[in-house]
Formats: structure tokens, sequence, C-alpha cells
């Protein structure tokens, strides 16, 4: 299942910053397609997945509370 975008040389319409390292979000970004949360890299993303994983358990209940 596709949980991620990465999108190149475009930036976000407003201001934003990574929601992992607190970077401003420039030309290319990750975006997660179930909370609509943005990073500045897919390492953040990533950091942010295993996080999440560790606290909520299993993928599948990341998923539901996304819902």
């Amino acid at each position: 299942m596709l949980t991620a975008i990465i999108v190149n040389d475009r930036e976000p319409r407003a201001e934003l910053d990574c929601s992992v390292c607190g970077k401003k979000i420039g030309q290319g970004y990750t975006r997660d397609l179930g909370t609509r949360i943005m990073y500045d890299c897919f390492r953040c993303f990533s950091i942010d997945e295993v996080a999440t994983e560790a606290v909520m358990g299993t993928g599948q209940a990341k998923r539901a509370a996304r819902s």
C-alpha cells in the first residue's frame, strides 16, 4: 500500500515546517497520504513512521487511527 508521495521541484502553497526536524519545507518534500503531514525529506517521514509504529504497535493500529 502506498503511504507517501515524494514531490519534486515544487514548494507548498503556505510556508510550512517539517513536522519532525522543523526545517522549512522548500523545493521538494514528502507528504503522508493518510494524514497529509508534510516532511522536508523522506528520512524525516521514515523516522516518524518508525516512532509511530513503536508507540501504536502494529501498522493496522496506525491505519485505524488515521481514519
